[in-house]
């Protein structure tokens, strides 16, 4: 793939070339081309892109419908530029294990959530990094644990500038991703704890669901946000990728 060199920083379509910028902010060129849409819609010779593009169309809606259930803990603090693509990609892997449907016609919903599992939400703050092993959590149908020990600090080096304390968050997402609008989420959070002290005592966060949602997905979601205290409140980092979002697991309900 071509890319631009020197001061020269163009967007847009020129004869036959298209410039452009990615989510990296890198300019690059590439020349216009491919098949005409409507032959990739009715050729026969085009019947596996067809089927290819329906079910990573349905993949990309199910991420999307994800995305809005947790409306509530995603912001632009605690995810990144590729958040979109990455949950797509793996939504698509989700999709392709659905041992029922035939090709073209495979669903979410059919499929298993595993590769679910660890996704970050924001890789710029990245959960596993922060926790290492000290990820300590119980999962199970409906209900979900997490705890950190008396005293726990974290990598200075991942503690925004300015900020003096942090907020851990569990959540239970149950969700049918083939389904608009078909789902349950549950948040509980702990208090605020000084980041230059660490736990002043054990950490242990409790998140139980009753769902009458069936078939779905459930995923147990642990966040954390670095805020600053002044007078007794406690302001986030606007507009700063510096909190971290994680799916610690899912599991699949039927």
């Amino acid at each position: 793939m071509p890319k631009q060199e020197g001061l020269l920083k163009v967007k847009g379509t020129m004869d036959d070339l298209n410039y452009y910028k990615t989510k990296d902010g890198v300019y690059r060129v590439r020349r216009k081309g491919g098949v005409d849409a409507e032959r990739i819609q009715n050729d026969p010779r085009y019947e596996r892109t067809r089927q290819n593009n329906a079910e990573f169309g349905r993949s990309c809606r199910a991420g999307g419908k994800i995305r809005r259930a947790l409306r509530p803990l995603l912001s632009p603090t605690n995810t990144d530029p590729r958040t979109v693509g990455r949950l797509s990609k793996v939504m698509h892997m989700i999709t392709k294990s659905d041992p029922v449907n035939d090709r073209g016609m495979r669903t979410p919903m059919e499929g298993e959530p595993d590769p679910l599992n660890g996704f970050e939400f924001n890789v710029q703050s990245h959960m596993g990094y922060i926790l290492g092993e000290k990820i300590e959590y119980t999962m199970g149908t409906g209900s979900g644990d997490f705890s950190l020990p008396t005293g726990f600090e974290l990598p200075e080096d991942i503690i925004p500038d300015g900020s003096d304390a942090g907020q851990f968050s569990l959540s239970l997402l149950t969700i049918d991703v083939d389904k608009e609008d078909t789902f349950d989420l549950d948040i509980v959070k702990s208090d605020f704890f000084d980041l230059k002290t660490g736990l002043a005592a054990d950490l242990n966060l409790s998140v139980t669901q009753s769902s009458s949602i069936s078939p779905a997905f459930q995923l147990l979601i642990l966040g954390l946000e670095f805020s600053q205290e002044v007078n007794g409140k406690y302001y986030d980092f606007k507009g700063q990728k510096t909190n971290s979002l994680r799916c610690l697991e899912s599991l699949k309900i039927s």
